[in-house]
């Protein structure tokens, strides 16, 4: 509440003297205020030289009429610390009472105020308190005193970078198991304590490469149901193999030529039976 809706003019007027030190005969509340009163030649007329007229606004501006012009002498920032001054039962309560002038203006701030006590634009400030903001806020940095730029701010509390997969090129050791839903893509893979001398296999465990010399490394295993088949049970598309157990086939084959196990060029396949050919003539 303004103090100016409690008391008249004149009375705030009167507050305004008794914390300037000064008369109120030519105490003006606003430069424009001053302008009129001096627009009007009975009130010019009224003055003498050395006469001081004083503008109260958020400062005092101290004004002195030279005969001809009024020329300034001084602005500086009144005290209202300690004026009190009788409002009535406006604002004392029923049985009247005074309030200081720092009670008054506790609800606002004013130029004549400490700029510590409020948020500006331009300088670096501290603030004292717990503050909530209800939308965000947005700034090229966050730092928290004790930290450094080894520490994320989280949203209640500090974690070390330590804890987060950085995307830059830094060293990290992953210490507890991760689940990819996804595939994971990268250049290789290399198992905490192995060595180029083994295999690294689909469930996690290694074989020694030596069980392997006899082909290249990246043929040697065929993933099954998560599991691993030797390429000997396999039958590929290229090389000489030797098929141990008896396979039918329901859809023709088609070759440049059948041989027979311990048969020679000198015997036709027939369905189940062989002829020699001397026998066809």
């Amino acid at each position: 509440m303004l103090v100016s809706s409690l008391v008249t003019q004149s009375q705030l007027y009167e507050v305004r003297d008794i914390a300037s030190g000064r008369s109120k005969s030519h105490v003006f509340d606003t430069l424009q205020d001053l302008n009129v009163w001096m627009n009007i030649p009975d009130n010019v007329a009224t003055l003498v030289i050395g006469d001081n007229l004083y503008l109260i606004d958020s400062q005092v501006s101290d004004y002195w009429w030279d005969g001809t012009l009024l020329r300034e002498l001084e602005t500086q920032l009144p005290d209202l610390t300690n004026v009190v001054t009788a409002l009535g039962t406006a604002t004392g309560g029923a049985g009247g009472g005074v309030r200081t002038i720092a009670d008054i203006q506790s609800n606002s701030y004013s130029k004549s105020e400490s700029d510590s006590k409020y948020v500006d634009l331009i300088t670096q400030q501290t603030i004292g308190d717990n503050k909530i903001f209800s939308l965000e806020v947005r700034s090229p940095t966050f730092k928290l005193p004790g930290y450094n730029s080894d520490n994320a701010v989280m949203s209640g509390a500090m974690k070390n970078k330590s804890h987060f997969v950085l995307t830059d090129e830094v060293d990290q050791t992953v210490a507890g198991t991760k689940t990819f839903a996804e595939n994971f893509t990268t250049n290789g893979f290399i198992k905490f304590g192995g060595t180029n001398q083994e295999i690294l296999l689909v469930n996690r465990t290694v074989k020694p490469l030596s069980e392997f010399a006899s082909e290249s490394v990246d043929l040697k295993l065929l993933l099954a149901n998560g599991g691993t088949m030797a390429k000997s049970l396999i039958v590929q598309t290229t090389g000489s193999q030797t098929i141990a157990g008896q396979k039918t086939l329901t859809e023709n084959i088609t070759a440049f030529g059948f041989v027979k196990y311990g048969g020679t060029n000198q015997q036709v396949v027939m369905q189940q039976i062989v002829e020699e050919l001397m026998m066809i003539g």
